[in-house]
């Protein structure tokens, strides 16, 4: 884990794909239950591939990227029984799903599902889905949204702020910027599940409200 949003000291796995994760008094994320999900830009052209493994408040709709990882091939590559110096995503995965229950994987490249479908090296069956923002530019918008309004939360100097600065500088969008335009499209489908269910529950208040004092002194006391 990161330390710069210091060690959990323990974390219990909530139904519905929550976490329930307790961080130390000053930590950077408070203790709360979040839903983690990841995106992945895939290895090309010589360069390192990017996983950003964020972490979704649905109460505030705060987004805390907890790590950020580089690596070479999706498993570990093992030659005459020794492993070799590759970066390896499997093993990744493996401990996201232990510390944040984290099995949704968001890709920058639909195909690289294929690589990733069926791995020996992984202990479960992750979802693997394709980000669908219609441009680029979108998907800029969304982060910088997010970012103006301080609901997403980055380590300082780290991969993914020194790929925003250089696509400000010369429009270059790195590895650690596109995996994180692909978790960005999770994160909007996130929040907008988050607000749905906030609009139904005001409804159903409303509704209520209505059956149980008339409809007109209902609408007329409370909203």
């Amino acid at each position: 884990m990161s330390e710069w949003l210091g060690a959990t000291e323990r974390y219990r796995i909530e139904k519905a794909g929550m976490a329930h994760l307790v961080y130390p008094e000053g930590s950077v994320v408070p203790t709360g239950d979040y839903r983690a999900l990841v995106g992945v830009a895939a290895p090309a052209d010589g360069a390192m591939g990017f996983a950003a493994l964020c972490l979704y408040e649905p109460k505030r709709g705060r987004v805390y990227v907890a790590e950020e990882e580089e690596f070479d091939v999706a498993a570990p590559v093992v030659r005459e029984r020794r492993v070799e110096a590759y970066p390896a995503l499997a093993p990744l995965m493996n401990r996201w799903l232990h510390d944040y229950y984290c099995a949704a994987y968001w890709l920058a490249e639909p195909y690289y599902r294929l690589e990733l479908e069926g791995l020996g090296a992984l202990t479960f069956l992750p979802e693997l889905l394709p980000a669908r923002w219609p441009n680029e530019a979108e998907g800029l918008m969304f982060l910088t949204c997010l970012g103006a309004a301080g609901d997403l939360v980055a380590r300082a100097g780290g991969r993914l702020e020194q790929a925003m600065t250089q696509h400000e500088a010369d429009g270059t969008l790195e590895a650690p910027l596109k995996a994180m335009l692909a978790a960005g499209w999770g994160l909007r489908l996130l929040r907008e599940e988050a607000r749905a269910t906030r609009e139904g529950a005001a409804a159903r208040a409303q509704a209520l409200l209505a059956a149980q004092y008339g409809q007109g002194r209902g609408a007329a006391g409370c909203w």
